[in-house]
């Protein structure tokens, strides 16, 4: 997965061909992504990768990706070291579970 970059105007990441990712995603300012955030926390308890962009100094009409992280659900503590499972593929990819799964193995 390498790093972000969008263009236009307004600025889009264009989507690619993996599944469920082809659809262009815009850049959101923080207030309206925070709202967006907290919509998706009441309905689902999945963690939310987010990347920070910045634009291209002297080119207006790009961004770069300039960091990127998880946002976890208010049900995972992070203080807790939790039960990890492995992902798609295997233990390369390590996932906390909520806690409500970690009871059912």
């Amino acid at each position: 997965l390498g790093p972000a970059e969008a263009r236009g105007d307004p600025p889009t990441v264009v989507g690619c061909e993996l599944p469920s990712q082809s659809d262009p995603v815009p850049l959101e300012p923080w207030h309206i992504l925070r709202e967006q955030v907290t919509q998706h926390f009441e309905r689902y308890e999945n963690a939310l990768l987010l990347c920070e962009m910045l634009p291209v100094p002297g080119d207006a009409s790009r961004w770069y990706e300039h960091s990127r992280g998880f946002i976890l659900p208010p049900a995972w503590d992070p203080k807790d070291p939790g039960v990890a499972h492995g992902g798609p593929h295997g233990d390369a990819h390590l996932q906390r579970r909520p806690r409500h799964l970690r009871a059912r193995g």
